[in-house]
This record gives C-alpha cells, structure tokens and sequence, in this order.
C-alpha cells in the first residue's frame, strides 16, 4: 500500500516524474498492488511528459487534472469502508481540492474536470452517493478557497478575474473541420511516437476483449477522449493545451491494457513488444534531449 504522506508528497513535487505515483496511489484501489505497480512502470517512460518544458506547456495544469480524477476515484473507493469517512478522509480531500485548485488555476477551461469527478465518484459508490457529494463539494470548496488565496483574498481582483476568466473557448466549426483532428493527432504523435504507434493497438484490444473493458482501463480512456474532444475545438488555445492534459491518461490507458496481456497466455510475446516499445521510446527520448540541448 502507498502511504497518505507519500501521496501528497507526489502531488506537491514540481517534477512530472511524479504524476504517475498519484495514479498508482488510485489505481491501488482498482486493481491488486503488482498490477499497479506494472501500470506505474510502464507510465514512468512517459516521454510526451518531459516535453512539457521545452513546448512552454501548463506544468500544473495536467498535474491537477491527473490528480483530480485519480483521488477522487481513490476517495470514492473508501466510502466502502466502514468508517466515519468525512473525517477519515480529510487528508485526501484537501489533496483533491489542490489538484482540482492547481488544474482549475493554471487553465481555466479545465473546470470541466469537476463533472467528471463527480460523475466517477457517485458511480463508484452508488450505494453512498450522498456521501460521495459531500466529500466532492468539501475540495471544490478547498479547492475555490486556494484560488482565492492566490487572489491574496482581495474580493475585488477575485471577482474581476472570474468574469474575465475564458472558461469555454470552443469552437463549434472546428469540431467538424478535419484539419483539426490532423492538427491533434500530428501534435500527439509529435509529443511520443511510441504512444501513438501504441493506442490504436490498445484502443482494438478494449474494443475485443472483454476482460480489458473494466472501470480501471475505462476511465483514463473516456477522460483522455474528452480532452482530445476539447484539443480540436479549441485549435487557437497557446500550447498543446488539452492535447498535454490528455497524455498521461493516455499513457495510463495503454499501460493498463499491457499490463493486463502481460496476465495472458502470450505474456512472452507482449514483454518483447513492450520492450521494444521502451526502449524505442528511451532512445527517442535521448535524441529529443540531444536536440534541445543544440538549440
């Protein structure tokens, strides 16, 4: 088990080598701790991650939202246990209400996170809905509270921001205009080849297989395509955007469906695979550092 400490540790650290121990942390609570830990070592090579300095992206923009949506499935799996959760989960509350304040703060348009960790909470624990909402609405308010610190507590300046605050900037045209869905792609395939060589491998064998169509491999998949969705709608926003926030579900996706071949009768074929996909990615990795470093 990963410790509470060791959790916010992870989501305090300024590195995105940190961001997949927060979604160990979650995915902890879906699968037994060595399939996590496969998750965890598949995600650590998650190239389109480092990029993130180079291409001048929101840093903490996709840490909170990979936080967000992993803690509250964590917190929501906990109303199972027969405690008095409000109070025992203080600890993870204020951690959601960061990552939902870090997300939320550094990219306006990233308030969409707030339905979907809701909407994960409540289906995870049906039985507990109430409970589930409570706990949600404690972080939105943490989370609003951290904002208004970043005001100073200065009513007026808050207030203006929000009203001046772009939360929504889609573009309804660019949803039905093809180059937008190249513009995306070309970026994804851009930030890590090895992801994009990976996901339509991935995304067939979800489609075909029953046993890898769970919550755990489902979940960072629907979130990652509704980014996507946003990334082509908003082809002016500065950046990657969307498409960045995106990746790591995207890396968490494709490193679950691995993790569960690995568990199949041609676990020999897929290690091959994976390690040829690793070390493709490290060494393209190595020649981007390279490049960086002469320019």
């Amino acid at each position: 088990m990963v410790p509470d400490r060791f959790c916010a540790l992870a989501a305090l650290a300024p590195q995105y080598g940190q961001l997949p121990v927060l979604g160990l942390a979650g995915a902890r609570t879906l699968f037994d701790f060595r399939r996590a830990a496969r998750r965890l070592a598949l995600v650590c090579c998650a190239t389109a991650l480092r990029q993130c300095r180079r291409l001048h992206c929101p840093d903490a923009a996709a840490w909170g939202a990979f936080g967000a949506v992993f803690t509250a499935i964590a917190v929501a799996h906990t109303l199972y246990a027969p405690r008095e959760v409000v109070l025992w989960n203080w600890r993870r509350i204020l951690l959601l209400g960061l990552s939902l304040a870090l997300a939320v703060g550094s990219q306006f348009s990233l308030i969409v996170v707030l339905p979907v960790t809701l909407a994960f909470m409540l289906y995870v624990v049906p039985g507990r809905r109430t409970a589930a909402a409570v706990i949600w609405a404690a972080a939105v308010g943490i989370g609003t509270l951290i904002l208004f610190a970043s005001y100073f507590f200065h009513v007026g300046a808050f207030w203006q921001g929000m009203r001046h605050a772009s939360f929504l900037g889609i573009s309804g045209r660019a949803l039905f205009t093809p180059l937008s869905y190249k513009r995306v792609v070309a970026q994804l395939g851009q930030s890590s080849p090895a992801l994009a060589l990976a996901i339509p491998f991935a995304l067939a064998i979800w489609a075909g297989w029953r046993r890898a169509r769970y919550f755990g491999n489902t979940a960072p998949l629907l979130v990652a395509v509704l980014l996507l969705l946003f990334a082509v709608g908003t082809p002016h926003y500065p950046g990657l955007g969307f498409q960045l926030v995106a990746v790591p579900f995207l890396f968490v996706f494709v490193s679950g469906i691995a993790a569960d071949l690995l568990e199949s009768g041609h676990k020999n074929l897929v290690t091959a695979c994976v390690w040829g996909l690793l070390v493709a990615n490290a060494a393209w990795n190595t020649w981007e550092l390279a490049r960086a470093g002469r320019g």
